[in-house]
């Protein structure tokens, strides 16, 4: 099974290969696209300076040294669309990107999908999590188009999973660690270029802070009502779609009091109890298992250290996962006492990928 992990600079190519990653992806936010577009809009999903490379020549040093650790190297370009102007600016990108050696593209756009398969046919084609493949005819209209890879919604459970795995047209990736959403990231239209938008250093240096793993262990020792207080400070604030919402669940028919008051329960704890280190590592063997052919880390805006630390972490427990000496009891244990341990994390609701594999009460 592949271990992707995100990579935002040269220097993290061997640390990263070292720590246990076989493949790397990447965004790209050039200066002509932000003079072009502003950061409101980015070619992949990503509106900050920081968690991208900005120079081709930094992109194609970076692939280099990943091809002589063999390792492939994919460009992210995922919005779920592009107006006219900003396609001519990405097909321009993508011919500079295949140049500089990267092995395949991120994609969710449907014509830029059929685009870099006409032009770019000996590059790999990834479907994102934005173009989201809910089942398996889904899966069968990406291989139609070309594609080699389905990167799997966030929501779905192991089971929705393991079902999709069996005999699928094309190889499936899932997510397991970091920046899960209990929405669906395909029906997803918040702009996070708004804070970096509005000042571009308090909002560079704001996300440089939160993503760093020294915030990480700071944040181990401060109460939760301060961490929430820093979040509204000018450049901390996170994403949009963390900050704290009032919630409201919309029914339709009739719906008891109950369900009302578990949805609006469920709700809060998303917006009021994130804390960006989502976990799904309790369900690799049975990925593993199913045939799942790549397991991926997110947060391309976590600094070196917290990525090597999410490598380390996962790379391990595939190693344990692997081990048909250890039983699955033993190993979920296991999972969960490193998690704690490594992360000052709680198996809880708001931050499992997966509630099958929540401890039992």
């Amino acid at each position: 099974m592949e271990l992707i992990s995100p990579l935002t600079a040269v220097r993290e190519v061997e640390p990263l290969v070292e720590a246990g990653a076989t493949e790397l992806y990447a965004g790209m936010l050039t200066r002509r696209w932000k003079d072009s577009f502003s950061t409101f809009v980015s070619n992949n999903d990503r509106d900050s300076v920081v968690g991208n490379f900005s120079d081709l020549e930094e992109l194609r040093e970076a692939v280099d040294r990943a091809h002589e650790l063999k390792v492939p190297v994919h460009l992210t370009l995922n919005p779920a669309y592009y107006t006219a102007a900003q396609a001519d600016h990405l097909a321009r990108l993508m011919d500079d990107a295949v140049d500089a050696g990267v092995d395949g593209f991120l994609i969710s756009d449907l014509p830029t999908m059929v685009r870099a398969r006409r032009e770019h046919p000996d590059i790999s084609v990834h479907v994102s999590t934005i173009s989201p493949a809910f089942n398996s005819a889904a899966l069968a209209f990406f291989a139609g188009l070309g594609a080699e890879r389905a990167i799997l919604p966030q929501h779905l459970t192991p089971d929705e999973i393991v079902d999709l795995a069996r005999d699928p047209p094309l190889d499936l990736e899932v997510f397991v660690l970091n920046d899960r959403c209990v929405n669906v990231d395909g029906f997803c239209t918040f702009m996070d270029g708004l804070q970096e938008a509005e000042g571009p250093r308090s909002g560079g240096l704001g996300r440089t802070i939160l993503h760093s793993r020294a915030a990480l262990m700071a944040a181990r020792h401060v109460p939760r009502r301060l961490l929430r207080m820093a979040r509204r400070l000018p450049g901390l604030r996170p994403e949009p779609c963390l900050l704290d919402y009032g919630t409201e669940p919309v029914t339709v028919g009739a719906v008891s009091l109950e369900c009302i008051a578990a949805a609006r329960s469920r709700m809060e704890k998303h917006f009021h109890a994130k804390t960006g280190i989502d976990c799904g590592a309790c369900v690799l063997r049975t990925l593993m298992n199913a045939g799942v052919k790549a397991v991926k880390i997110a947060g391309r805006s976590n600094d070196t250290r917290r990525k090597l630390q999410d490598v380390h972490f996962i790379a391990d427990l595939l190693r344990l996962a692997a081990d048909d000496s250890i039983g699955d009891e033993e190993l979920y244990t296991h999972t969960q006492k490193t998690f704690r341990e490594g992360y000052s994390g709680s198996c809880r609701d708001e931050v499992c990928y997966y509630r099958t594999f929540l401890p039992r009460a």
